[in-house]
């Protein structure tokens, strides 16, 4: 089953990329994230703009900054209504997975060797509904990168155990 949104084609605009000249054990990481859209005609354009490291060379090790851009399609009997949430969320999850591939092929052959971006809630891309206002992007330090829109899903419910786990004695505190 298809997705109703399709990446028709992305790529890169800009990008600037240096090290640090001294390694940096604990790096000051941060990233900032700008999403734009708009619709064209039947597609729709997604522009990303993603900058990490420090605020000076000597916080980290890696400084990048990098626009991607993107065309989506829409399937026409998505609901009209839904279709620029949709745009948001998978279009700047599409963009933020090449970019950290980018980043990560880029660092591989560098000096303090590969870095590997930290994975976000792509949810922070979608309007907040109380506001209409676009969700905060721009955070620093890891883990605190983003903070979800909507609340976190519900757990997983544990797997069924298999008939050979059921003969097994169950472990201790396994109702």
């Amino acid at each position: 089953m298809l997705s109703p949104i399709q990446t028709r084609r992305h790529w890169i605009t800009s990008i600037a990329f240096e090290h640090s000249e001294k390694l940096v054990e604990k790096p000051n990481l941060q990233l900032q994230l700008t999403l734009n859209t708009r619709k064209c005609k039947e597609h729709w354009h997604v522009r990303l703009k993603v900058s990490v490291g420090g605020r000076d060379s000597v916080t980290a090790n890696y400084k990048v900054e990098i626009d991607f851009e993107g065309i989506f399609d829409i399937h026409p009997k998505f609901p009209a209504e839904q279709t620029e949430d949709l745009v948001r969320m998978n279009g700047g999850a599409v963009l933020y997975g090449a970019v950290r591939e980018l980043v990560l092929n880029l660092t591989a052959r560098s000096k303090h060797g590969p870095f590997e971006m930290p994975t976000i809630d792509a949810r922070m891309f979608v309007k907040k509904p109380e506001s209409g206002a676009t969700s905060p992007v721009k955070s620093s330090g890891h883990p605190k990168l983003a903070q979800p829109v909507k609340p976190a899903l519900p757990a997983a419910p544990a797997p069924p155990r298999s008939p050979a786990a059921k003969k097994a004695p169950k472990p201790k505190g396994e109702a």
